[in-house]
């Protein structure tokens, strides 16, 4: 309760409690979750369904309601977004302007797109904006961290998008530079980018699932969030191994995983994840919306709408992390004072 409490103050502090965002946020994260279910996962299940008229017309109404909220959870990143680089990052400075300037020239780009035809060009200089945009969350988040976990939490999560950059940008300087990568070269990184991403599960739990004061392991394992993750986990499991091509397939289609690695490294990178979604809905909700947006986001990032809710999702946790690391801080000066109060006494 402390630790939330010290959090809580941190957060009204620096513009995380404006309340307007924290709602706009977590309607964002609903609304993107309802688009993951019902457009990139139901809609491309159309195949499998039986070929009746009835359900038929059900289909088409509710790929209809996903289309529309596809089209709501647009608008609003691009609100939350806006509102995030005007209360969360800091203009001071020629260093820390390099971040806001991006993000507002990410925001151009995307409403941009919106209405112009995208040429190679346009696609090249979108995504090394992005590139700088998640280049500097991710190098500012671990250099900024005293924390262990923390510092590789940042680096995996920035190695793992900037690898989808570089496969995505390597095609695209071809065709304006007439610059050629070797292909296979090319997909080892993308593949190391997947790696990344699974392993950045870990750091995850330990920064935000496990918190500021390492419970036992007993209470982790007999929590609600366990239980919650641990049927994430059978739920992937049994999918996989009824149909290990098909889960595949989904899997690519909705968050860009082809899943190559082990079977366990999935299944185990599931409930670390699962394990800190749960713990942050429990300990703030923006918290939970923004760790949520990260892989809604997915790692192939073929749409603007899909960058800007990953960036979003970065933004915040980046934000969140460093309130943790002023925490720390104060609790490690505190406990220094109560060492030295004794010894004060007694000269």
């Amino acid at each position: 309760m402390e630790e939330s409490a010290r959090l809580g103050d941190r957060l009204s502090n620096l513009g995380i409690e404006y309340q307007p965002f924290r709602h706009l946020v977590l309607v964002l994260s609903i609304a993107a979750l309802l688009e993951f279910v019902l457009i990139r996962i139901f809609s491309r299940m159309g195949i499998l369904l039986p070929k009746d008229a009835l359900v038929f017309s059900i289909y088409s109404f509710v790929i209809f309601i996903g289309s529309a909220i596809f089209n709501l959870a647009s608008i609003l990143v691009l609100l939350a977004l806006a509102l995030a680089v005007i209360l969360l990052l800091p203009r001071r400075g020629t260093k820390s302007a390099t971040l806001p300037t991006a993000i507002i020239l990410l925001l151009v780009f995307s409403i941009a797109l919106l209405v112009v035809s995208p040429t190679p060009l346009l696609s090249l200089s979108y995504d090394v904006v992005s590139v700088i945009v998640v280049a500097s969350i991710a190098i500012g988040g671990a250099l900024r961290s005293r924390r262990t976990w923390t510092r590789l939490m940042f680096s995996l999560i920035g190695a793992a998008y900037l690898s989808t950059y570089y496969f995505k940008i390597v095609p695209l300087t071809e065709q304006v530079f007439s610059i050629r990568q070797d292909p296979g070269f090319v997909l080892n990184v993308f593949n190391l980018g997947e790696a990344f991403a699974v392993l950045g599960s870990f750091p995850i739990l330990a920064t935000f699932g496990l918190g500021l004061k390492r419970p036992q392991l007993r209470t982790i394992l007999f929590s609600r969030q366990a239980l919650v993750s641990t049927l994430a986990v059978f739920v992937f499991a049994g999918s996989y191994l009824r149909n290990p091509w098909i889960t595949s397939i989904i899997a690519t289609w909705t968050v860009g995983f082809t899943l190559y690695l082990p079977l366990l490294v999935y299944l185990t990178a599931i409930w670390a994840f699962t394990y800190s979604l749960a713990k942050s809905w429990s300990d703030d909700r923006l918290l939970f919306s923004s760790l949520l947006l990260i892989p809604l986001g997915g790692r192939m990032l073929q749409l603007t709408y899909l960058t800007l809710i990953a960036v979003l999702g970065l933004v915040i946790v980046s934000r969140i992390s460093a309130l943790l690391e002023q925490v720390v801080v104060e609790r490690v000066h505190e406990s220094a004072i109560e060492i030295r109060r004794p010894v004060l006494r007694r000269v």
